[in-house]
């Protein structure tokens, strides 16, 4: 892999760094399929890559949330994301402590849905939810690419140097999401750091700090943003 000593420079100094065309074409095709599959059979629909986006956002729309996330936990438990968690841990070492070594936490599926506060997320670390570990964060494309206008995730470049914030607002944007924690003073961190959109074509992975703040943003499409998202801890 290329530029290894520009990745740790960008990660240190931004506290994300986008790897372009990390993942294989094997990895994708994988992934792809394996979403397709997981949502056709605990659906019981005929669903292919172009139907699966009206057929989730009508289910998100008719509340059916406890089908929809058997079907997300299923795809969680894919092979696929484990495979692509192991070649991380050779990527690791490079980005923190070269003595450092890894190992992964969870793994699995993200999703942006238009019109959906269930699937939005606010202003956040990622520390408050691993408080009393060390971690990286991976999140990638699995079937569409990533911009602003679906949904994609924002990072408050540098925003890391603050360390873990550990006053926050506990938020849920509904009550079948997960809590955000939200910094006290966010309106003052956002006019001190620059808001940068994580754009991402299918192979890019973003890597990313436990102590940047990033949220993500409306999906205005019709279009479900799917992004795969690979834990590790950091381990001395």
């Amino acid at each position: 892999m290329k530029n290894k000593l520009l990745y740790k420079k960008n990660f240190e100094k931004y506290g994300f760094v986008i790897i372009r065309n990390f993942l294989k074409n094997d990895e994708i095709k994988k992934l792809k399929n394996d979403l397709i599959n997981s949502y056709k059979k605990h659906l019981n629909k005929d669903i292919n890559q172009k139907s699966i986006n009206e057929i989730i956002s009508n289910y998100e729309k008719n509340k059916r949330w406890d089908e929809l996330y058997f079907a997300f936990k299923k795809y969680n438990q894919s092979n696929i994301f484990k495979k692509i968690s192991h070649r991380l841990t050779k990527l690791d070492p490079i980005l923190v402590k070269k003595k450092s070594r890894t190992k992964l936490i969870n793994a699995g599926l993200n999703i942006s849905i238009k019109g959906s506060k269930r699937t939005a997320y606010k202003w956040h670390q990622e520390k408050p939810y691993y408080k009393n570990i060390s971690t990286i964060h991976f999140q990638f494309p699995i079937l569409n690419i990533f911009n602003k206008r679906n949904g994609t995730m924002s990072i408050l470049s540098g925003s890391h140097k603050l360390g873990f914030i550990k006053k926050t607002i506990t938020k849920q944007q509904h009550k079948k999401s997960v809590y955000s924690y939200i910094p006290k003073n966010i309106k003052k961190i956002e006019k001190k750091f620059t808001e940068k959109s994580i754009n991402m074509n299918i192979k890019d992975i973003v890597v990313f700090s436990e102590n940047v703040l990033h949220r993500s943003n409306k999906n205005l499409t019709n279009k479900i943003r799917f992004a795969g998202t690979i834990r590790h801890q950091i381990i001395n």
